[in-house]
């Protein structure tokens, strides 16, 4: 059970980035934006 907690645990952490991707792109993006403005 241990073992497989623990694979369980980085994919879930997997999920969780992929949850966060789309934000953290826009985030980039606007900071993409503002290096091009400046």
């Amino acid at each position: 059970d241990e073992p497989l907690y623990e694979e369980a645990g980085p994919r879930r952490a997997s999920t969780a980035i992929a949850t966060n991707r789309p934000k953290r792109p826009s985030i980039s993006n606007l900071n993409s934006i503002t290096e091009n403005q400046s």
